[in-house]
């Protein structure tokens, strides 16, 4: 019997050894991870992860996972619905590309590949310091796909006049470009050069719908071009959808002195090839040559949905440029924007001043209006001081002068202590049951903007939750403004805080009393509506979790406007609200002008602009006046979280007011929302605060439902200008 036993013991052994040894799983090895564009990734931004698995000569279908930590540094499971059921080839090592969100600039992360057919798991842990560059989430990065226009130039020359300057990264291969407009969310400029054309035209239909969504939702490219213009604008090529007029020509450009004088060139700029375009829109920001009577565009910046582009009909990455010594400045003065914010050392000194708040970006500042919970009560530490006062003075002097001159049994203290003890714990367990909320809150703040010539519509919303116990939800967001139809997309995430704050991206600290990780939808092509965006998000007890979401959607293009620039530069016309929100204290933003709506716009109403006579649009975003031939402009204050309006307005403008100059504080870590080059390149925005709410957070809680403690919506339409009248002659136009 004993025989018996040792050798189905031995087999069952041998059995289980070899099954691990020659299952699929077990032969597949996690070699190594690529976060970010060029290693470099930045905090708090949805990040493209590409993990290398060898297969080891076995095929099987798997599924990868990353864990890693938010910003309070909770553990979060990105699980990858593009990933689910793909199969590892037994060929070569394969690049599974997933996404997620980093918490810190310093983070460990673990990466797992599951076979779904029989459940087995590899698991290896990295650190991210050992894999990729993390950068302060408010830093610049640029990102150059195609041959090189040396971007670090630009980079070394920003670097010797500030310390914050921006990142670069290039790609030389397609297959490290993310397929979902989300990996972009770190990139501030996507440039994109043309010399090796069939780079660009070998882009995948997801890799080209991933930049295309991006610039919709409001990115930013570079695009140079050249001689390639046939190639890149034709008839059938996609890039089509991005060209600023009708495609004309390539043609070579002799004289080149328009160029020169844009960036005040010291060194001559030979000949230069150049694709022309007719019926140009956007603007025009340099020519070939100036005085000429055919002038053709170099540099033309427009709008493309709710981002811009950045058109140099110029290759840069060939001769004349590659050797002209004036390209760095002339790539300088394309990265800037528009409306230049620029920070001097002044204004950089002095917002180094206001680090104790814990932010230095505009968005921190949101942060702080969202976090304040009027029914929540903060017990005063002068409160707490007092208690713990008594406490010592009943336990010590008060118990000895009981048990000494009232009981005269001085071993009575061994009963009067512990009364004494408890009947505290009960005082402190009183206060905190009544002065604690009791129920689940939410502060939202929302910005929906509608772009009615390409009918893209996107939405961003901000929202903090107040959890009265520790508790885990399910975490979703309903959009309600889509005439009943579902969005596109909708992304729900955690939300970062720019700087050293608690929750700050840049903080060292990464404890969290939470062990287990929950689970947020990573983002995909195929979207899967039935999944919750955040599974099993916990909160502890008497605090709050800050949370982002953005969604899209793309409608018919609405011609609900004929506004037009007269030969004075005031904006004529009418527009038709299409929205389904009434707003209230709406205004008109074109170019440097705010055009007040007096009284409320009502969904569907039209509205005439006479020659009423504009307001400068600084001057209202500064709040700026004249008093006794004084300019006065009201001060920002960093601290301020009552006066929700302003900065909301001064998010939604932060260049049109030179916001670096006037707050103090950068708009760089979520700064697609700034619209400032859309009044700027020609078209005519409007904006105004509505009590109709566009999405709403919801929460799956089988104890308690959340209540909106404080909402605001704000809402933006995006109209195109007609620009022909003011190219007309003045006195052609008063004889008509």
């Amino acid at each position: 019997m004993r025989f018996h036993f040792c050798f189905i013991l031995f087999c069952s052994v041998w059995a289980a050894l070899t099954s691990s040894l020659w299952s699929p799983v077990a032969a597949q090895e996690i070699k190594e991870i690529e976060i970010g564009f060029g290693g470099q990734f930045k905090p708090g931004h949805w990040t493209p992860v590409w993990i290398t698995v060898d297969s080891a000569g076995q095929e099987s279908t798997c599924q990868a996972t990353i864990i890693t930590g938010d910003a309070d540094g909770v553990p979060v499971r990105y699980e990858s619905e593009i990933l689910a059921g793909t199969r590892i080839t037994p060929d070569a090592n394969m690049r599974l590309l997933t996404y997620a969100k980093f918490g810190r600039l310093e983070s460990e992360l673990v990466v797992e590949v599951i076979d779904t057919a029989s459940n087995k798991k590899k698991e290896r842990t990295f650190s991210t310091a050992e894999v990729a560059s993390a950068l302060p989430s408010t830093r610049r990065l640029i990102v150059t796909v195609g041959p090189s226009i040396d971007v670090d130039a630009v980079a070394r020359k920003a670097g010797n006049r500030n310390a914050n300057t921006f990142a670069t990264a290039r790609i030389a291969a397609i297959e490290n470009l993310p397929d979902h407009w989300s990996g972009y969310e770190g990139v501030d400029t996507l440039i994109i050069t043309t010399s090796d054309p069939q780079l660009i035209t070998s882009l995948t239909p997801e890799q080209f719908r991933a930049i295309s969504r991006w610039v919709h939702m409001g990115g930013t490219m570079l695009l140079s071009v050249g001689r390639q213009g046939a190639d890149i604008f034709g008839e059938a090529s996609p890039w089509r959808a991005f060209a600023p007029g009708q495609f004309l020509e390539s043609t070579r450009q002799q004289r080149t002195n328009g160029v020169e004088t844009y960036v005040g060139a010291g060194d001559r700029l030979g000949a230069f090839d150049i694709t022309v375009f007719e019926t140009v829109r956007g603007k025009v920001e340099a020519y070939s040559d100036i005085g000429a009577t055919h002038d053709r565009p170099v540099v033309i910046r427009y709008s493309v949905g709710l981002g811009d582009v950045i058109l140099v009909t110029a290759d840069l990455a060939t001769a004349p440029f590659s050797e002209w010594k004036d390209r760095p400045n002339f790539l300088a003065r394309l990265l800037q924007p528009t409306t230049s914010t620029r920070q001097s050392s002044r204004h950089a000194k002095e917002s180094s001043r206001v680090t104790h708040l814990g932010y230095n970006d505009i968005t921190g500042q949101l942060r702080g209006v969202l976090e304040r919970f009027d029914s929540v009560e903060t017990v005063a530490f002068s409160m707490i001081a007092g208690l713990i006062g008594l406490y010592i003075l009943l336990i010590g002097p008060a118990d000895y002068f009981l048990v000494k001159n009232i009981f005269r049994k001085m071993h009575l203290s061994w009963v009067t202590f512990p009364i004494v003890v408890c009947l505290v714990g009960m005082l402190a367990f009183y206060l905190v049951g009544n002065l604690k909320e009791k129920h689940l809150l939410i502060n939202q703040f929302e910005i929906v903007d509608f772009d009615t010539s390409s009918g893209t519509r996107r939405g961003t919303a901000w929202a903090h939750i107040y959890s009265p116990n520790t508790e885990t939800y399910n975490i979703s967001l309903d959009i309600s403004d889509l005439d009943s139809t579902a969005a596109d997309e909708i992304l729900v995430s955690w939300q970062g805080l720019p700087g050293n704050g608690l929750g700050g991206l840049s903080s060292r600290t990464s404890s969290s009393l939470f062990s287990e990780p929950y689970q947020i939808q990573v983002p995909s092509n195929q979207s899967d509506a039935a999944r919750i965006p955040i599974e099993n998000i916990p909160i502890p007890v008497s605090a709050t979790k800050s949370l982002v979401a953005r969604w899209h959607r793309t409608v018919a293009p609405q011609t609900s406007a004929e506004l037009r620039r007269d030969e004075h530069g005031v904006l004529q016309g009418t527009f038709t609200n299409p929205l389904n929100a009434e707003l209230r204290d709406a205004v008109i933003a074109y170019e440097n002008w705010s055009y007040p709506i007096s009284g409320t716009l009502r969904p569907g109403e039209t509205v005439r602009l006479d020659r009423q006579t504009p307001k400068n649009f600084e001057w209202r975003l500064r709040r700026r006046s004249m008093v006794k031939s004084t300019d006065f402009s009201k001060p920002w204050d960093q601290s301020d979280f009552t006066d929700v309006e302003r900065i909301a307005e001064m998010m939604m403008f932060y260049g049109a007011a030179k916001g670096k100059s006037y707050t103090r504080l950068s708009h760089s870590f979520q700064s697609y929302i700034d619209l400032s080059d859309a009044v700027h390149t020609g078209r005519a925005v409007l904006y105004g605060q509505s009590k109709t709410h566009a999405s709403e957070f919801t929460t799956q809680h089988s104890q308690d439902t959340a209540r909106f403690h404080q909402r605001w919506s704000f809402y933006r339409v995006v109209f195109p200008v007609d620009h022909s009248a003011a190219l007309r002659d003045p006195l052609e136009t008063e004889e008509e």
